[in-house]
């Protein structure tokens, strides 16, 4: 969300919004980063944020690089008609009546709520609701399944824990209605936020061990558990996490999933515009169409199609979103 015209786009970026309609998408999440690539630690991503003409109080705090990627996605809905900040239930269905492009605001990384307990409310009041308190390393809530570069990074492969300052967080977080994302979790913290939290959990982006093993990626038994708590897991178009350069590979991880999870409990999580290499058929978000065919062709039923292309997550967020206060 830093610094991009979503109204117009680029021809290097996957996605925008006249984009987004042309492929027939009407529901988004949009990734709020505040550690973005974290290549040796805080030093790197101050200097990553210089590199890319950050304001200088977005380089320095974390908080401020949050606030101004909600300030620019509220530029962006109060500047087209088409566009709406999905924050209830009734926002939803009033985006879905409308034919708007309903966008949820998800908070990845929740480093934020540690260094100040008064920001879990304020990003709320934002409109932030969905959060994954890991992304892209370990930090004081819990452990990653994600290290951004192995051996740089000084990932040492450790299945840390949710910690206690990760469990004051969800508490906080439950008072208020927010939704919580296990995307960049280790197994450990995974497990400990399912048994520690009782409110909606998803899966914004992830694929299926099965088919490729890691630690980023689902096993059979977590894609049960997040489907036995009703939740959604959005399965990601990245050819490293799918295990391949053609997008044959991402319509056997959505069947996968299927399968283990049931349908209604799967969705297109493609983290497009997350720093990922796509498969050589799939050139920006118009070539959705292309997985709608592929799906068909492995044999899904026209239901489990409708709700792997929508429905689940139009169905998750119907329930797991706050009614209008």
């Amino acid at each position: 969300m830093h610094h991009r015209d979503l109204q117009h786009g680029a021809p290097d970026l996957d996605t925008d919004v006249p984009r987004l309609r042309q492929a027939g998408v009407d529901l988004a999440g949009f990734g709020i980063v505040t550690e973005p690539v974290p290549i040796f630690g805080e030093f790197g991503i101050r200097f990553g944020a210089w590199l890319w003409g950050w304001p200088r109080a977005q380089r320095i705090s974390p908080l401020a690089r949050a606030l101004g990627q909600l300030d620019e996605l509220d530029q962006l809905v109060a500047s087209d008609a088409t566009v709406r900040a999905v924050r209830t239930r009734e926002d939803l269905a009033a985006a879905r009546a409308a034919s708007q492009l309903g966008i949820v605001a998800l908070l990845e990384g929740a480093k934020v709520f540690a260094d100040d307990p008064a920001t879990v409310p304020q990003l709320y009041a934002r409109g932030v609701r969905i959060v994954g308190l890991t992304h892209l390393r370990d930090n004081v809530l819990g452990g990653s399944g994600s290290p951004a570069v192995p051996g740089v990074d000084w990932y040492l492969g450790g299945d840390h824990g949710l910690t206690d300052a990760g469990r004051s967080v969800l508490a906080q977080m439950a008072k208020l209605g927010y939704i919580v994302d296990l995307a960049h979790t280790s197994p450990r913290t995974f497990d400990d936020i399912l048994a520690a939290w009782s409110g909606p959990v998803l899966v914004s982006h992830t694929a299926t061990a099965a088919l490729h093993p890691g630690t980023r990626n689902l096993t059979d038994d977590q894609l049960r558990a997040v489907a036995a708590r009703d939740g959604v897991v959005g399965i990601m178009i990245a050819t490293n996490f799918i295990g391949s350069d053609h997008l044959a590979a991402l319509a056997d991880h959505l069947v996968h999933a299927v399968r283990v999870a049931g349908a209604a409990h799967v969705a297109l999580g493609l983290d497009l515009d997350g720093l990922v290499t796509l498969p050589v058929e799939f050139h920006d978000v118009r070539d959705l169409p292309k997985v709608t065919q592929l799906l068909y062709d492995r044999g899904l039923t026209t239901d489990e199609l409708e709700m792997v292309l929508g429905l689940s997550a139009y169905r998750f967020f119907s329930t797991a979103l706050p009614p209008e206060s």
